[in-house]
């Protein structure tokens, strides 16, 4: 495995624990793409450093980065790249409360994944514009778009993604007041989980 692709790993483990390791190891790895000259590399080092900003705290630079790794990413035809920073830059304005634009990126997303061929990633896409439509109390929405992922999450066989699929279109039946529903998607949703030995759960 190649210093570059530790340096990536790194990040990911460290986002959530120690963000300064996460963006060290972040501004590691686009080094190591820039001195030999990568753009694909280079995309992808962008990509995380940015998804570390994010969780650094610092969400207004983790914008420009994401930026940046996309129009990199179109440079060199790496699509998986440009959906997942899409992506992320959508669960960014979310997160600020700006629904339109997070909207529009979950929607380029899928624009982008053609023919969903990245199919996890056109899941999480449906998955997320459902969840902007749940914060939005639009709930016939929230399903329709929660439903889709879940249909292709069950074609890639991820059962933990599927278990927590379940339990989020659990709660927008209970919202909408379908309680039978609602009980239907815990109980599978738990079942999966337990299978998993996942602690997680309704």
């Amino acid at each position: 495995i190649s210093k570059f692709r530790i340096c990536n790993e790194l990040v990911v483990k460290c986002s959530t624990l120690d963000n300064q390791s996460s963006i060290f190891f972040a501004r590691q790895a686009k080094a190591i793409a820039v001195k030999r000259n990568d753009k694909l590399e280079k995309s992808e080092a962008l990509n995380n450093l940015g998804y570390a900003l994010y969780y650094s705290g610092k969400s207004d630079s983790a914008l420009l980065i994401f930026q940046q790794a996309i129009q990199l990413a179109r440079e060199v035809g790496d699509s998986n790249n440009v959906i997942g920073a899409m992506n992320r830059l959508g669960f960014i304005y979310r997160e600020k409360g700006d629904y339109p634009k997070a909207l529009t990126y979950y929607n380029q997303a899928l624009t982008s994944n053609v023919n969903e061929k990245n199919v996890s990633e056109a899941a999480n896409s449906y998955l997320n514009i459902g969840v902007v439509y749940d914060d939005e109390n639009d709930l016939k929405n929230a399903l329709r778009y929660e439903e889709k992922g879940l249909a292709l999450y069950k074609k890639t066989n991820e059962e933990a993604h599927i278990a927590n699929v379940f339990a989020r279109i659990g709660n927008v039946h209970m919202d909408m007041g379908d309680t039978s529903k609602a009980l239907d998607d815990y109980e599978q949703s738990m079942a999966l989980f337990s299978r998993n030995d996942n602690p997680r759960g309704v």
